[in-house]
């Protein structure tokens, strides 16, 4: 669904805001959140807000990582509180604003749930290498042969003697024409 928010909003800019010396913990993000669905902040346009909310989730994302806190949470919340809005908004500004920060939103959530294929590839790799008969179990199509393998037929080797003792001494030809 974070998709489609950033082709609703695709070419929209975010307006250029002086930057803020305060740093924007996830308590902040949930605050300016619930602006956006609130009525009493009508004071303040919603695409106002919304770009606002936007700027805040920038730069909460590139702050240093809440020491006892989720990043989760908060992105969690702004995406709860915001896509009622959008439902709800039917004026072309207001409603590419707040597809923008839902954009942002969902992109966050998706770095942040994507699992690490690399690892997840080496892993099962490893795995693979270890145990041969698993990795064959593994394929999609497992061909498992119906008969056991036949042992290879047990060969006899003849033990041959030790060249230590000398032959015996045989009689020539010669030497029985001579004792006759």
């Amino acid at each position: 669904q974070g998709l489609n928010y950033g082709e609703l909003s695709r070419g929209y800019e975010l307006p250029v805001a002086p930057a803020s010396a305060e740093a924007v913990t996830g308590e902040k993000i949930i605050e300016l959140a619930s602006t956006i669905t609130s009525k009493t902040a009508v004071s303040q346009p919603l695409k106002d807000r919304a770009d606002a909310l936007n700027r805040a989730i920038e730069a909460f994302l590139s702050g240093p990582r809440p020491e006892f806190s989720s990043r989760l949470e908060p992105l969690q919340e702004v995406i709860a509180k915001a896509t009622p809005a959008w439902l709800a908004t039917a004026d072309g500004d207001q409603r590419t604003a707040l597809s923008a920060l839902l954009a942002k939103a969902h992109k966050a959530l998706h770095a942040m749930y994507k699992p690490d294929e690399t690892a997840e590839g080496i892993a099962i790799a490893k795995a693979r290498q270890k145990d041969p008969a698993a990795d064959k179990n593994s394929q999609s199509i497992v061909i498992h042969p119906l008969l056991a393998p036949k042992p290879a037929p047990k060969v006899k080797v003849a033990q041959a003697k030790p060249a230590t003792e000398s032959a015996p001494k045989t009689k020539s030809t010669a030497d029985k024409k001579d004792s006759e």
